[in-house]
């Protein structure tokens, strides 16, 4: 019986009120099954989080893969327009040179009273 009394005392300190013990175990029960819910809501909530993120990742990884490539395009282009440049420069040193020794060759062998002034 004093056993049952300080239980029945502790409960009250905890619930406000004197409560047979089988109320007790049916409030646990209740508490312990809508625990049990909001785990269950909380892993679906966590879960649909997580797979929203992992399909968000997923199209950032896509689009970057895109923009991979169309960098590599790009330098691929510049490489080659820098080649045609290159290729275009050392043709107008040489065309210039033609024209440097053209004129040289023209003042030799023209006579010296018809030299342009």
């Amino acid at each position: 019986m004093l056993q049952r009394l300080r239980f029945v005392v502790v409960t009250d300190m905890f619930f406000g009120a004197t409560e047979h013990p089988d109320q007790i175990r049916g409030r646990r029960a209740s508490i312990s099954k809508q625990l049990n819910v909001a785990q269950k809501i909380t892993s679906i909530a966590l879960a649909t989080r997580v797979s929203k993120l992992e399909a968000e990742a997923s199209h950032l990884r896509q689009w970057l893969a895109e923009r991979d490539d169309l960098i590599a395009e790009l330098r691929t282009q510049v490489e080659t327009l820098d080649a045609s440049a290159s290729q275009a420069s050392q043709q107008l040193a040489r065309a210039q040179d033609k024209k440097v020794t053209d004129l040289s060759l023209n003042c030799i062998c023209s006579p010296m009273d018809q030299v342009p002034e």
